[in-house]
């Protein structure tokens, strides 16, 4: 059989779609850091691993992991190597180490069911101070080292995304940083949601914000304009993850695409302060509607001048061609008497022709017939001419007969004597 083999409908797998996912999934009780980017996940992986990589290698030194996760015997990190080749040989066998199954890494992204998002997860103690460290570095140097990357968010536990578990997960990370500090200080909740439609901002934010405020030692202030810690939670799909975020405005809301950019980025309004804003906007709008309805009364007062200046104008253009019609008709007249003249003129001048004619045609024809007089006389007077001629002629042949014949006669008397 000749072509393409055809092969059976169970042997294609419905993807139904779905992109393939490998590796770990987002799941409870991880640390890391969440990432936004603006389209390519994949591009935005590989950034991320490197300025995460550069800044913990400067801090921690280079990574050396054993296949549990734990760091190798100091004896072997620092063992002596001779020659070149074994060199390379034990460089070899830790990179085949590093990338084995089961290796645990100091960074290792994870899949998650929300696009344009990357999560890395880390070993790291403290993920929070870490990035603080990268975004002091990246304002000091004024080196933007990001394409595709936007905010860059730390992540100090994950839960399901559930009512009680996120409550239940929330205490020990409030206990830690709002109950235990040593001074108050002023505190916002950031609430974020994809891929999840299960739960309700109010009941959770509200939960949390009386867990908070339980503590009778220190009395913290909540302040969504210029709060010094910002309790951050994003819902991705079935998972909750929590993050305590120091300086949010400080750092353009950890976005580290515009954290270079001169212009700070103004921090969200409490609702006192955006309700006076908004009837701010609202009077600055009423008073520019009554400047617009002053300036179109203006310009409508310029259009009647505009138009009764045009009406005059079309009067005196009206009277201009009146007293133009009046010139025109006066000229006509003028022109008419004057062609009557004219016409008068040529018509005598015309009969005088017509009598010079007629004597021209009376002289002709009389000349021609003084011609034809002329012409028969002479035809005449060349007939009888003629006529004489030819007369003579025969005369003159008549008397050479005659002569002929005496002259035979003579010879012929002789012949007979």
């Amino acid at each position: 059989m000749s072509g393409k083999r055809k092969y059976k409908s169970n042997y294609y797998k419905a993807g139904g779609g779905k992109k393939a996912r490998y590796g770990e999934e987002l799941k409870p009780g991880l640390k890391g850091f969440l990432i936004t980017c603006g389209g390519n996940e994949r591009y935005a992986t590989i950034e991320a691993y490197r300025i995460l990589n550069e800044y913990a290698d400067k801090k921690y030194g280079t990574e050396q992991l054993s296949e549990d996760g734990n760091n190798p015997d100091q004896e072997d990190i620092e063992e002596d190597v001779d020659d070149i080749e074994g060199a390379l040989n034990k460089q070899v066998k830790d990179i085949k180490k590093m990338n084995s199954r089961g290796t645990v890494r100091r960074f290792q992204s994870v899949q998650n069911k929300s696009k344009n998002v990357v999560f890395i997860k880390t070993t790291l103690e403290t993920p929070g101070e870490f990035l603080l460290d990268i975004f002091n570095d990246i304002l000091e140097t004024k080196i933007k080292k990001t394409k595709v990357l936007l905010r860059f968010l730390p992540v100090i536990d994950t839960c399901h995304a559930k009512f009680d578990h996120i409550t239940k997960q929330a205490q020990p990370i409030i206990e830690k940083y709002f109950h235990n500090a040593k001074e108050s200080f002023s505190f916002c909740i950031m609430w974020k949601v994809r891929c999840n439609n299960t739960l309700k901002k109010e009941e959770v934010v509200t939960s949390l914000v009386k867990y908070i405020m339980s503590d009778d030692k220190i009395k913290h202030t909540i302040d969504y304009k210029t709060p010094d810690i910002v309790f951050n939670l994003d819902i991705v799909g079935n998972i909750c993850c929590f993050g305590i975020v120091k300086d949010f405005y400080k750092y353009k809301k950890y976005n580290i695409d515009i954290l270079l950019d001169a212009t700070p980025e103004k921090p969200v309004e409490n609702v006192d302060d955006a309700v006076k804003s908004v009837d701010d906007s609202v009077i600055k709008v009423a008073d520019s509607v009554e400047n617009v309805k002053k300036s179109v009364e203006e310009v409508q007062d310029s259009v009647n001048l505009v138009v009764d200046s045009v009406k005059t104008v079309i009067e005196s253009v009206k009277t201009v061609v009146d007293s133009v019609k009046t010139v025109v008709d006066s000229v006509n007249e003028n022109t008419d008497s004057s062609a009557d003249h004219a016409t008068d003129k040529n018509n005598g001048s015309a009969d005088v022709i017509t009598i010079d004619a007629k004597v021209d045609d009376k002289n002709t024809t009389e000349k021609e017939a003084n011609k034809n007089v002329a012409q028969n006389i002479n035809e005449h007077v060349m007939t009888e001419s003629v006529k004489t001629d030819n007369d003579e002629a025969e005369n003159k042949v008549n008397s050479a007969d005659g002569i002929k014949e005496e002259s035979m006669n003579e010879t012929k008397t002789k012949d007979l004597l």
